[in-house]
């Protein structure tokens, strides 16, 4: 079993929180990704927590690389975990405490009642304190 303490002190090392911004649809999603050569500590994390993994080939790679593997939490489930490991962080807690307060609804089609319209403005505004803060970082 992995701990939610032993998970953090990881995603502190080799993760991170984004925000796919897609320009025809107009839209933002929520993501945690947690990304390492481990396919089997990635598919142990999956198992026990859930998301998605995906191989990443690199073009720039070179031959004797290994290959990524990416364990990634969309939505709900990106906040879901970055609640869980917020406690534990120590270094990307900011980004996990943006993650918290983006807002998540789906799209409202034209003549829908009911349904939560999404703030567009706070999604793209802790799209840009994210990347800021990656920015901040590689320096």
């Amino acid at each position: 079993m992995i701990s939610p303490e032993y998970l953090a002190g990881f995603f502190d090392a080799d993760g991170y929180v984004g925000v796919v911004k897609t320009k025809k649809w107009n839209y933002f999603g929520l993501r945690l990704v947690l990304i390492n050569t481990d396919k089997f500590f990635l598919q142990s994390v999956q198992a026990q927590y859930g998301g998605s993994l995906t191989r990443k080939d690199y073009k720039k790679s070179k031959e004797h690389h290994k290959i990524g593997w990416h364990l990634s939490f969309y939505s709900n489930d990106a906040k879901r975990m970055s609640m869980m490991l917020l406690p534990f962080s120590r270094i990307k807690s900011s980004q996990l405490m943006l993650a918290l307060q983006f807002p998540i609804g789906r799209k409202v089609m034209a003549g829908e009642f009911g349904a939560p319209k999404i703030d567009k403005v706070k999604q793209e505004e802790i799209y840009h304190q994210l990347t800021s803060i990656k920015k901040e970082n590689r320096c």
